[in-house]
């Protein structure tokens, strides 16, 4: 962690540590990010089920960390997204253009990545394509979320890229190198899911649709290679399927994080399910900021978490 900036400041409660960007060395630079967003996915669809078996065995044996973010509100998607992006608070107007998305204008993660060369590619909700429409790759695909009945094709038709994405970049373990085959091989991949929240919207939030949901989505993130693979929910659930509120059940969501070699070693968590780390959903641009080597938002007030999980940080200032 040389090189890092910090900064210190106390509050009545607690001394707090600001980790700004952090130059990353070059064989420490991610080979390549996946995001997978799962709409409506609440901290209790992880904490309080066992239908994500995968996922809570990778953190019960330190193949994965997890923490639990808050989220602000609206609980709805599009501002969400900004906030993730942006790691700035947006404003109670955005619910009224939660449906009308157009390209944002703040600084943001993704647009910094494609700034310094690096291809993005998505497939999911099509609000990001709006919000983004000079990121991503030409082969990203929307999906529209607008027919809630619909919590199957909507999610096949993400999860059916998958594979052609994961074989168009070969990584050789031994000598580290990586061939592209057959087009651009996407450095940053970003998944939005959004049958989980269909499910709610048109079943509720307790219908037994939901565990088919959940074992879906377990299955597609035990297929996950990539050196820093992040799920997380945008926003969670009330019982009755809805959200847009603060109750606890709409604003806790999961945030679950691996990296390949921690994958393989099973060295990677400091937490668990039955008391994980706290952050704000805002931290979350933060820390994808520094592991993607971009700088931070300059309106960004999250701050990284990797204190949190990483076991061998050091904090130098």
């Amino acid at each position: 962690m040389g090189g890092c900036a910090i900064d210190h400041y106390t509050t009545s409660s607690a001394d707090v540590v600001i980790l700004k960007h952090c130059p990353l060395p070059p064989s420490a630079l991610p080979r390549r990010s996946v995001l997978m967003v799962i709409d409506a996915w609440k901290w209790d669809f992880l904490g309080e089920s066992e239908a994500m078996e995968y996922v809570r065995s990778s953190i019960d044996t330190g193949a994965a960390s997890v923490l639990q973010a808050r989220v602000q509100t609206p609980t709805v998607t599009m501002p969400r997204i900004k906030a993730l992006t942006s790691g700035s608070v947006p404003s109670f107007a955005s619910v009224l253009l939660n449906f009308h998305s157009s390209a944002t204008v703040e600084e943001s993660w993704p647009r910094a990545v494609r700034e310094k060369g690096r291809s993005l590619v998505f497939y999911g909700d099509d609000t990001w394509l709006h919000l983004f429409p000079d990121v991503f790759e030409e082969r990203s695909e929307g999906v529209v979320s607008f027919y809630v009945t619909d919590y199957t094709q909507v999610d096949d038709n993400v999860t059916r890229h998958i594979d052609d994405e994961l074989r168009m970049r070969t990584v050789i373990k031994d000598q580290r190198e990586i061939k592209d085959q057959g087009g651009k091989a996407a450095d940053v991949l970003i998944l939005h899911y959004l049958g989980l929240d269909h499910i709610g919207h048109s079943l509720g939030g307790e219908s037994a649709q939901i565990l088919v949901k959940l074992r879906e989505m377990d299955g597609i993130i035990r297929s996950g290679d990539s050196f820093l693979f992040t799920i997380l929910g945008d926003h969670g659930m009330t019982k009755a399927g809805n959200h847009g509120g603060s109750s606890s059940d709409e604003t806790r969501v999961p945030v679950v994080v691996y990296r390949s070699e921690e994958k393989e070693k099973g060295d990677g968590g400091r937490t668990n399910l039955s008391a994980p780390p706290s952050i704000e959903q805002l931290d979350v641009a933060s820390f994808l900021s520094h592991e993607m080597d971009v700088e931070v938002q300059r309106d960004a007030i999250g701050v990284t978490f990797h204190h949190r999980i990483d076991s061998d940080l050091q904090l130098l200032g």
